[in-house]
């Protein structure tokens, strides 16, 4: 069997032993020792961050990717042999164009979440390792195996003990990526991550060429000044964006979540920087429970529902914020696994509640019992309905999405490394130690830990305050900007007709986002049979 591995990430390193040879990326370089395939517990702890192949002179190949390793393991079977890549787009070239195709639920998938996670990808061809999940292969077959759950030991402690542990395991992640710049928006997140970089860290933020987003900027302004952190202001004209737009889908093989993917791309593309360091993972893992959702929580005996739903008539601003609460109450009185209750319906996002309503009641149930089967294989999920069971199982299903997997792709193309501390085992390990709901919600606060941890450590900052920050202009770009020529240059994807078709073109609203990307990437990446993957930095080729 032919054998190839390409490594796209900076941060990859091989070594060469009488045995056979070892790849790592995400990971300190190591010299592993024993047999592969008979470790335990302490080797295994050792690959949580990253990803480890083991390429021997005799006997199969073996490919491990950590439990919290935000960078990839894709694998493709063909004539020519077996792939392993970190870098999507390489799984896709491997693939002739003849063959490159979409399985149902990857397209279901794309359209409800905006991309491909919980072991799914974009082509059916091409494979991923899941978290914490080993592949054997013997030339022949392939087999996989969960080698690895997270085990939460929770210690019950005061609000300074919870402070304690968090800031102590952030700090220490902080410290392993120092020489990387920040990626800064002024928000809790980043601004928190940056009071933890080692001193001389400095920061990256990327300035739109759209009015809307000055209230953004803004922001970050007035954030670093409290710092007192140089920060270099990237100006992107908002013209070019199509343009980046289709060179982050080239970049990636793949379609990217959300609109400002081109923004990091251009970002990572014209700062000079090593490495960056991004916020990803914190609303994911310390709190993305929005008020609503606590509030409902705490209305959603009846007659509360029933009650605040009639108030929702008033219409305007109050009465949309009243429907949306009444909404969150009636979700929460569902059990966790409902496919309309408040856990599945955390991970639809835009309008992809549209394409939900499309799925018959087997499919729908497909789909819920995919998403827990892949994260109750990795942590315990808790039982029952109540408050601490709704947000403990949202967030450990926000933990193993791929969060990180187009940022990294983007990123390491450009020769950057790039990493985020919130999605450090340490600080998973530190977060998970403190019990349920109180380490996601305290009161009516959300991601409260990761406040006052920053009140703590940069006291002039505001934690409560809204941060009123803006999205890019998507309506705006669709209707008169760079976006508008857009089904002149590509051709609406066939996945939907009738009335939703119409509402997708014409609308403008959360699926047309989906429906753009899809059309490029199928243009210039799926159908394309002169596609190139960018630059492979570790090569391993093997008869």
């Amino acid at each position: 069997m032919k054998l190839s591995i390409r490594i796209v990430a900076p941060d990859a390193w091989s070594f060469e032993e009488p045995r056979g040879t070892w790849v790592g990326v995400g990971l300190a370089r190591a010299e592993p020792r024993g047999d592969p395939l008979r470790w335990g517990t302490e080797q295994m702890a050792r690959v949580r961050r990253g990803v480890l192949i083991w390429l021997p002179k005799e006997g199969p190949v073996v490919a491990w990717r950590g439990l919290f390793s935000s960078h990839d393991c894709f694998w493709v079977e063909g004539a020519e042999g077996l792939l392993l890549t970190d870098h999507f787009a390489h799984g896709v070239a491997a693939v002739p164009v003849a063959e490159r195709r979409q399985s149902y639920d990857s397209v279901v998938a794309h359209y409800l979440t905006r991309m491909n996670h919980f072991g799914l990808t974009h082509l059916d061809r091409v494979a991923v390792l899941g978290h914490g999940e080993r592949l054997v292969h013997d030339g022949r077959r392939a087999s996989l195996e969960v080698f690895d759950r997270l085990e939460p030991a929770v210690v019950p402690g005061d609000r300074a003990d919870y402070l304690d542990r968090v800031e102590a395991a952030l700090c220490a992640a902080c410290e392993t990526l120092g020489g990387a710049s920040v990626m800064f928006s002024g928000g809790v997140d980043s601004t928190l991550v940056a009071s933890c970089m080692p001193e001389g860290t400095d920061a990256v933020t990327f300035v739109p060429g759209s009015p809307e987003y000055r209230i953004e900027t803004e922001y970050a302004r007035r954030a670093a000044s409290i710092l007192g952190l140089p920060v270099t202001y990237h100006e992107i004209p908002e013209e070019g964006y199509l343009e980046l737009l289709e060179a982050t889908i080239d970049v990636c093989g793949q379609p990217p979540v959300h609109d400002a993917m081109p923004m990091f791309y251009a970002t990572f593309r014209d700062t000079p920087r090593d490495g960056y360091v991004v916020a990803e993972g914190a609303d994911s893992l310390f709190g993305y429970t929005m008020l609503s959702t606590v509030v409902g929580w705490r209305l959603r005996r009846r007659p509360f529902p029933r009650l605040l739903g009639l108030l929702a008539r008033v219409g305007g601003d109050v009465g949309a914020r009243l429907g949306r609460l009444a909404g969150a109450a009636e979700a929460l009185g569902r059990p966790v696994d409902d496919p309309e209750g408040p856990v599945v319906s955390s991970e639809v996002f835009g309008d992809g509640a549209k394409v939900l309503g499309l799925l018959d009641p087997v499919e729908r149930t497909e789909l819920v019992r995919h998403v827990f089967d892949y994260v109750g294989a990795r942590v315990s999920l808790p039982q029952g309905r109540d408050f601490a069971a709704v947000v403990e199982t949202m967030h450990w299903t926000y933990l193993f999405e791929d969060e990180l997997r187009i940022d990294l792709h983007l990123a390491g193309a450009n020769g950057k490394r790039l990493a985020s501390p919130f999605l450090d085992p340490a600080t998973v390990d530190a977060l998970a130690s403190i019990p349920s709901p109180d380490r996601y919600v305290r009161g009516l606060r959300g991601k409260w830990i990761l406040k006052d941890v920053l009140a703590r450590r940069v006291p002039g900052y505001p934690v409560d305050q809204r941060k009123q920050s803006t999205a890019l202009p998507f309506a705006r770009f669709y209707r008169s900007g760079p976006l508008s020529q857009i089904w002149d240059r590509y051709e609406v994807p066939d996945v939907f007709d009738g009335a939703l078709r119409d509402d997708i073109v014409e609308g403008g609203g959360g699926l047309t986002w989906n429906a753009i990307t899809h059309a490029i990437w199928m243009e210039r990446v799926v159908r394309n049979p002169d596609y190139r993957p960018p630059a492979a930095r570790l090569l391993v080729d093997r008869s």
